[in-house]
C-alpha cells in the first residue's frame, strides 16, 4: 500500500529520470563555460591585451580604399581586419586583403583525385 499514492502517479515523479539528466547537462555546461572563461584569463594562454570599445572600433591601415582591391567594400576590409585581430590578438595587422583567384570546386576534385592510388 503507498501512502502517497498522489504524489507516485504523478508525471513528476514519472519524469524524474529526464528532470535530472537536464539537470546534469545544464550543470556541466556551466561548468565548461566558467573552465574557458578562467583559461582566458591566464596571460600567454588568453587575449593578449584587453581591448576598449575604442580599440575595437579603430580600423587598421589595410581598411583604406585602394584601387586594387577590387569589389571588397571598405566594410568587408574592416570585418576581415576585425576578425583577424580577434583571432590572433590585439598587435596583429592586416597587410592588403585580396580575393581568392582560386577556384575551389576544382581545388576540391583535384584533392579527391589526388587522394586516389594511381595503378
Amino acid at each position: 500500500m503507498l501512502l502517497f499514492p498522489i504524489a507516485a502517479s504523478s508525471a513528476l515523479v514519472e519524469n524524474l529520470h529526464h528532470i535530472t539528466g537536464f539537470l546534469i547537462v545544464v550543470v556541466v555546461l556551466v561548468i565548461l563555460w566558467a573552465l574557458t572563461v578562467l583559461i582566458s584569463r591566464i596571460p600567454g594562454v588568453g587575449a593578449t591585451a584587453p581591448q576598449t570599445a575604442v580599440a575595437r572600433a579603430q580600423p587598421s591601415p589595410a581598411s583604406a580604399p585602394r584601387e586594387d582591391m577590387g569589389e571588397l567594400t571598405e566594410e568587408e576590409v574592416v570585418a576581415i581586419s576585425a576578425s583577424v585581430v580577434a583571432l590572433t590578438g590585439y598587435h596583429s595587422k592586416v597587410v592588403s586583403v585580396q580575393p581568392a583567384t582560386r577556384d575551389w570546386s576544382r581545388e576540391g576534385r583535384r584533392e579527391h583525385f589526388a587522394s586516389h592510388r594511381i595503378r
